[in-house]
C-alpha cells in the first residue's frame, strides 16, 4: 500500500513491525512495549490510542493501526517502561488516496465570441475524505463548436496534470460564432468525465 514512501490517508495497517534493541543493537526479545498514537490523528486496533506488546524471540514487535483520514503524518511513540528517558517517537507520511471526487470549476461561463473565458476551465480532483489528489493527468477536449484551448488557445484538446490543490485548468477561448461551446475533462481514474458548457456572445 505505500506509494513513493507514504501511505494513503486512512489506510489500515494489520501490521506494522517494530524491532526492539538492547544497547549492542541486537534484537532483544522479551521486552515490554507501550505504543501510543502521538497526536489526535489516526488510531491503534480497535480505535484505541495505546497498547501494550511484548516483543517475540526476534525482538519483533506487530502492531495494526488506522492512518488519519487527512494527508500528513501519523506519528506513534514507542516507551520501554523498565528503561528512563524518552520514547522513540515513530513517523509514517500520510498521502492522498485515490481520486474519488472531481469538481468542476468555472462552468457556464460566457465571453463575446473568439474571446479567452474570465476563468479557465478546471476541476478539483480529491480522494474520498477530501484531500487533495495531486498529478492526475486531465484531457480537456472540445466536443462541440470551435473553441481552443490551452495556454496558447490553438488547440482542441489540452491535457495537464493537477497540482498540489488537486486542480487542473485549461484557459478556453469560445468560438468565434456567437453560441454554446462544449468542452469534457475526463479524468485518469475517475469513472465519468466532466462536461461544461460556455457561452459566445454576440459584440
Amino acid at each position: 500500500a505505500e506509494e513513493n514512501g507514504a501511505y494513503p490517508a486512512g489506510h489500515t495497517l494489520g501490521a506494522l513491525g517494530l524491532v526492539v534493541r538492547g544497547p549492542d543493537g541486537e534484537p532483544a526479545p522479551e521486552v515490554p512495549v507501550v505504543i501510543s498514537v502521538a497526536g489526535d490523528a489516526g488510531s491503534l486496533a480497535g480505535g484505541k490510542q495505546s497498547a501494550r506488546a511484548t516483543s517475540d524471540d526476534d525482538g519483533r514487535v506487530s502492531v495494526a493501526c488506522t492512518l488519519p483520514e487527512r494527508a500528513g503524518s501519523f506519528e506513534l511513540d514507542v516507551a520501554i517502561p523498565e528503561q528512563p528517558g524518552p520514547p522513540t517517537r515513530l513517523r509514517l507520511a500520510v498521502a492522498a488516496g485515490k481520486p474519488a471526487t472531481v469538481e468542476a470549476r468555472g462552468n457556464h461561463q460566457a465571453a463575446v465570441a473568439g474571446m479567452r473565458l474570465p476563468l479557465p476551465l478546471g476541476v478539483r480532483v480529491a480522494d474520498r475524505f477530501g484531500n487533495p489528489v495531486a498529478g492526475v493527468p486531465v484531457t480537456f477536449r472540445v466536443t462541440d463548436g470551435t473553441g481552443r484551448l490551452g495556454a496558447g488557445a490553438g488547440s482542441g484538446e489540452h491535457t495537464v496534470a493537477t497540482d498540489a490543490s488537486g486542480v487542473a485548468s485549461s484557459p478556453f477561448v469560445v468560438a468565434s460564432e456567437a453560441g454554446p461551446n462544449k468542452v469534457t475533462a475526463t479524468v485518469q481514474g475517475a469513472e465519468h468525465p466532466v462536461e461544461f458548457t460556455a457561452f459566445g456572445t454576440e459584440v
